[in-house]
């Protein structure tokens, strides 16, 4: 069965069925302020995506279903002004992504969901998907065959919670585009196949605790952006085959604060800034020690932490926390 809503200013409610190995989408909307619910569905094995929403202005909840194993992607938001609310849903093995945002100026929430096998990214942010607001909380992405989410837009304030980000074939978390906040807490980005987290565009903003980057094959954060702040607070970033935290050499102007963090057991050093002008603060127990390399190759020493206060080197010497 295949499920379409071309009219506008519909309310459909859909629950207990089986929408599965039709030719095209199980459900496309290209409609406008429709009121849609989905409860207790399989939309799986679709020729195209499990939903696709276009159009405009459209309210639509999901609970309770499977979005898998279709020839695109598990969900497809286009248009603009949407809402979505999707829990307690399982978006696995699909072709291209798990969930991909076409959106702009749209409100996004998932709670206990699965973004897992995919061919793409477990969650992608397509380049015009500007101006969202998304939450993700209590989720699994992982083991997807590109990132466990991608940020190629602008504009995006984003919430991740409670989120395992794990074996992914590439970052598990990927910032790019440009004037995005990202926020989380309590996640875990391990065991992916490049790096944790790599930040790169320009003037993002990333506040991030509580988070365990470990195992990583690349770095376990690596900024590749300009004029970006970022806070690492409270998380533990080890036995990455890398750097701890690397800055590359196309970076510049940026604001790293390390809270209270510890970074060892890493492949390179803890921190490593091959940029320019970026200024790095590390905060232990309530002591603030601040330096900017400003030119050329250093490192920070790994442990990040011992007592006291920062020991000033030239650039291209290694950096030491020392008593």
């Amino acid at each position: 069965m295949f499920f379409k809503v071309a009219a506008d200013n519909n309310k459909v409610n859909i629950s207990n069925v089986g929408i599965t190995s039709n030719v095209n989408d199980g459900i496309k909307i290209n409609s406008n302020g429709n009121t849609f619910s989905v409860t207790s569905a399989a939309l799986d094995n679709n020729g195209g995506d499990g939903v696709e929403i276009d159009g405009a202005d459209n309210f639509i909840t999901i609970n309770n279903a499977s979005l898998s194993n279709n020839s695109d992607n598990g969900i497809d938001v286009n248009g603009s002004n949407q809402t979505l609310l999707v829990s307690n849903v399982g978006i696995n093995g699909n072709d291209g992504n798990g969930f991909e945002i076409d959106a702009a100026d749209s409100a996004l929430a998932f709670s206990n969901v699965g973004f897992s096998n995919s061919n793409g990214s477990g969650v992608f942010f397509d380049d015009n998907a500007d101006n969202n607001r998304v939450t993700i909380g209590n989720a699994s992405i992982n083991s997807n065959a590109d990132d466990g989410i991608k940020i190629s837009s602008l504009g995006n304030t984003v919430n991740l919670f409670s989120i395992g980000f794990n074996s992914n074939g590439e970052d598990g978390l990927d910032i790019d585009g440009a004037d995005n906040t990202v926020i989380t807490n309590a996640a875990s980005f391990n065991n992916n196949v490049d790096d944790g987290i790599d930040v790169n565009g320009s003037n993002q903003t990333l506040t991030a605790f509580n988070l365990g980057i470990n195992g990583n094959s690349g770095n376990g954060v690596e900024i590749d952006a300009t004029g970006s702040s970022l806070t690492l607070g409270n998380s533990s970033i080890t036995s990455n085959d890398v750097n701890g935290v690397f800055f590359d050499v196309f970076s510049s102007d940026n604001q790293l604060t390390v809270v209270n963090s510890s970074l060892s057991g890493n492949g390179g050093v803890a921190i490593a800034d091959w940029g320019s002008d970026n200024i790095i603060s590390s905060i232990n127990n309530g002591s603030t020690s601040s330096y900017s390399l400003n030119a050329g190759f250093g490192e920070l020493s790994d442990p990040l932490y011992k007592s006291g206060s920062l020991m000033s080197k030239t650039a291209g010497t290694t950096f030491n926390l020392s008593s």
